[in-house]
């Protein structure tokens, strides 16, 4: 049964009511930058390199940290590799659509929560190497 005021699955267990989060399929549209165009002016820095990636709304903030690491490291290889070495912003098709820092897992979960009030689930991210990092 769902529940119409908070979008939750109610599963009755042992007589009692337990809240279970509904999950739904993401579609995250990444767009990463290299560190060479990110050295380059606005509007001057080339095509990024574009992929995307799938994930239930109910994965851990670790677990799409890691998924992300990935795709970046089979689209830039670089040396080597660190979430803190990146930028990662994202926007939400037609319902959050200023482009907003995704830093720790609070922000993850608003990006989430976001992500699911469209018709079809799915982020805008964009993923850029900070430039003072060691090379990337």
């Amino acid at each position: 049964m769902l529940n119409q005021n908070t979008g939750q699955t109610v599963a009755a267990v042992e007589g009692t009511a337990n809240m279970v989060p509904d999950i739904i399929k993401i579609m995250y549209m990444i767009s990463i930058y290299t560190a060479a165009q990110m050295k380059k002016e606005a509007g001057k820095s080339g095509a990024t390199k574009n992929t995307f990636l799938e994930l239930e709304s109910t994965e851990p903030w670790d677990t799409v940290k890691a998924q992300l690491l990935i795709k970046i490291d089979s689209i830039l290889k670089p040396t080597t590799i660190d979430f803190d070495n990146y930028t990662f912003s994202f926007s939400v098709p037609q319902v959050h659509t200023k482009p907003t820092d995704l830093s720790d897992e609070d922000s993850y979960r608003f990006m989430v929560k976001h992500a699911c009030k469209g018709k079809d689930p799915a982020i805008n991210l964009t993923i850029e190497p900070k430039l003072h990092s060691k090379k990337v």
